[in-house]
């Protein structure tokens, strides 16, 4: 809905009252058919008592402006439902946004729970072979054969590497504020576990 104010008195000057459902009247004050003035108001009366005040406009000189009520009205719904389409917009980059962070957050902890395990796996291994070699010079048998030296030291280089990665994951969680529960490393110590 729409308001004008036309006089000889008012030099170069007109005014416009719109009415807004979702924020209230906007009082409009035009040279020519620029926009010089906006104030808002939350009633018809307060922007015409506004206009009386600030720029001296009777509040007989308000005429009501039928013309363009459909296309006003076609405006605001027009501008309400641009409104909503960007909202609905918005929502579904966030919602994106919230898929695609829970699913580096499910990648991040099973590729966490995934090393743990294996770095586990190498420990057994290790002591395994480690075992195996104790015994075999306790009991005073023959010398381990080379072959077995290096699996026993390749078991070693493999549990140090996954020793590396651990703790090296575990300090950049600690450095992005990422909770080690949250990724699957809070049972497992790097220096006590796989050493």
């Amino acid at each position: 809905m729409k308001w004008k104010a036309y006089a000889e008195s008012f030099n170069s000057r007109h005014y416009e009252i719109k009415y807004d459902p979702s924020v209230g009247f906007y009082l409009y004050v035009f040279e020519g058919d620029r926009c010089i003035y906006d104030y808002l108001q939350d009633t018809l009366e307060i922007a015409m008592e506004c206009a009386w005040e600030d720029f001296g406009v009777p509040k007989n000189a308000w005429k009501k402006s039928e013309e363009n009520f459909a296309q006003e009205n076609k405006k605001i719904i027009t501008k309400d439902r641009m409104k909503l389409q960007d909202k609905i917009k918005q929502r579904n980059i966030e919602n994106k946004t919230n898929m695609k962070d829970e699913k580096f957050k499910y990648y991040l902890y099973d590729l966490c729970v995934i090393i743990k395990e294996k770095a586990k796996e190498a420990q057994y291994n290790q002591k395994h072979s480690n075992e195996l070699n104790e015994s075999s010079n306790k009991t005073g048998s023959f010398m381990a054969g080379e072959g077995e030296r290096s699996s026993h030291s390749y078991n070693i280089g493999y549990l140090m590497a996954f020793h590396e990665v651990i703790d090296l994951m575990k300090q950049l969680a600690t450095a992005f504020n990422i909770d080690q529960k949250d990724i699957g490393l809070t049972d497992i110590d790097a220096e006590k576990d796989l050493l």
